[in-house]
């Protein structure tokens, strides 16, 4: 069963996929799990904006190796 962190970690992943891709069928794949999660667990802008922060933060530290 999913919690809600494990669907803020999901999200994530799709916005760095969706992000980092052209192809037409992951972006709109991309679009459609994150409107699916962000309504089945009642995600807030807040909630979404700090998942992508800590999430290109977390990338970034790999730059600065």
């Amino acid at each position: 069963m999913k919690n809600k962190k494990n669907a803020l970690i999901d999200l994530a992943l799709l916005f760095y996929m969706r992000n980092n891709t052209n192809k037409k069928n992951l972006i709109e794949l991309a679009d459609h799990l994150t409107g699916e999660i962000i309504t089945d667990f009642k995600i807030s802008d807040n909630e979404f904006l700090r998942v992508v922060k800590n999430l290109n933060q977390f990338i970034e530290s790999f730059d600065n190796e």
